[in-house]
């Protein structure tokens, strides 16, 4: 979810993720949800952990989860490097420059009805 406030980024790239239903969609620097959501059943479990201040608990812009019919077992935005100009004017912190998340494992598991993934950090 962007900060305008819709999953997806565009709409051609959200009508494609619908229609193809990837299981897996890895992506890179969107702030506002920097992290990790793992599907279990119907719901999405995980979270925002991009951190403007990284020694600080408040994490930027939590938005929630996506949409429980979002067809993805896992939604990953990777390692990406702050913006401390951004950074400073959200949280009145400014912190130097550093790379914003631990890095995550995406594990792959062959099942009778198929691949499934799950993502660890």
């Amino acid at each position: 979810m962007t900060g305008g406030g819709h999953w997806g980024s565009s709409g051609e790239l959200l009508d494609a993720i619908y229609r193809t239903k990837p299981k897996v969609h890895l992506f890179g620097h969107i702030h506002e949800q920097r992290g990790h959501w793992d599907k279990a059943g119907s719901q999405y479990q995980g979270g925002v952990e991009y951190r403007p201040n990284p020694h600080s608990g408040q994490v930027f812009r939590p938005n929630g989860p996506p949409p429980q019919n979002y067809p993805v077992e896992v939604e990953s935005n990777n390692a990406m490097a702050n913006q401390p100009s951004v950074d400073h004017s959200w949280t009145g912190v400014w912190a130097p420059q550093h790379i914003v998340g631990r890095p995550r494992v995406i594990i792959a598991r062959k099942q009778p009805d198929g691949w499934h993934f799950a993502s660890e950090a």
